[in-house]
């Protein structure tokens, strides 16, 4: 009988198997799920497209340029980090620092967005504003932002359930219902949401409140 080779010895499946994993690794999973991107200086929502173990496309309103380093977080205890290796209008891609298991990162951010009592994502905004209430108009900062929702400061006289409009110095404009009031701050729910675009970039949101407080003062 003639000596078996390595290959004559290996099992079938177990070139089947390797052959699977690869493709799995390989594989580029195509979704819309909403991010938090962060780069130097900037941040803000944006989608990503799809996504495999090695890196990912998002479609986003922040500028960037190749070779700058991103941050995206999935969810908040999900933050993948890469940098850019394509642009294209307002899609990027991104290749990962180090290669993940992006079928298992998709399904714990999805239950994890499910979750009871689970956050939209916030960007710290520090951007000046008014709010209007009962007839009055009060100057404010809003401190942070998510599509629903805002903290801002205020001086003491609002209460849950208060009927509010948010008007940012870039010109959004907001209608909302204080959900919560303690000492200056006040948490508004959003009636109409901010898209996602509207929020792709602080940075731009706050160059857009100074031209807006430029153009007032010229006028």
């Amino acid at each position: 009988m003639g000596r078996s080779t390595p290959d004559e010895n290996r099992d079938d499946n177990d070139h089947d198997v390797s052959k699977s994993d690869r493709r799995d690794s390989d594989r580029t999973r195509t979704i819309y799920r909403l991010v938090q991107i962060e780069r130097e200086g900037d941040e803000g929502l944006g989608r990503c497209r799809n996504i495999s173990d090695g890196g990912m496309s998002l479609r986003l309103s922040m500028p960037v340029d190749l070779n700058d380093r991103l941050s995206i977080a999935f969810s908040p205890s999900v933050k993948l980090s890469g940098q850019v290796v394509w642009t294209n209008g307002d899609e990027c891609g991104v290749k990962f620092d180090q290669s993940i298991d992006s079928s298992q990162i998709l399904s714990s951010t999805s239950q994890e967005a499910r979750a009871e009592g689970a956050r939209a994502p916030r960007l710290k905004a520090n951007v000046p504003g008014k709010v209007i209430f009962d007839d009055q108009v009060l100057q404010t900062v809003v401190l942070d932002l998510s599509q629903r929702g805002a903290k801002i400061t205020q001086d003491g006289r609002f209460k849950r359930g208060l009927r509010v409009k948010i008007l940012l110095d870039s010109g959004y404009e907001r209608d909302g219902i204080v959900q919560w009031a303690k000492d200056n701050f006040a948490g508004i729910f959003l009636i109409d949401p901010f898209s996602v675009d509207d929020l792709g970039s602080i940075e731009r949101l706050k160059l857009q409140s100074e031209a807006g407080n430029k153009d007032k003062k010229c006028s």
